[in-house]
């Protein structure tokens, strides 16, 4: 499987996610299509749509490090895509393994088989 020292679970192909728009306090990065959180070596994405009727996160209210969606309220921590309101694990965001390369953001893409 090939793989590297930050990520032996993908590949070394990454690809274009977005590029970044504006950072905010706490390694949170935002951009066109989602939210970046970075924290020392470990980078996650979180995806861009909420579980429960779809709207888009990016246009959510940020409060430290809790993204709240902007039609329903529901609130997701950016470290982990974690529903924050109540245990519901299958109502959790999707995070994605990523890097920042200049002013890109970058998703890992899986080796397959």
């Amino acid at each position: 499987m090939v793989g590297n020292a930050e990520y032996p679970a993908f590949a070394d192909d990454f690809v274009k996610t977005f590029t970044v728009l504006k950072k905010l306090p706490g390694d949170i990065f935002l951009g066109a299509h989602g939210y970046y959180y970075g924290m020392h070596a470990k980078h996650d994405r979180l995806a861009n749509a909420c579980p429960h009727a779809g709207a888009s996160l990016a246009h959510g209210i940020m409060d430290g490090d809790t993204v709240t969606c902007r039609i329903h309220h529901w609130r997701f921590t950016i470290r982990d895509g974690k529903y924050l309101d109540e245990d519901k694990p299958r109502c959790d965001v999707q995070t994605f393994a990523v890097r920042v390369v200049g002013e890109e953001v970058q998703v890992a893409v899986k080796v397959s088989g």
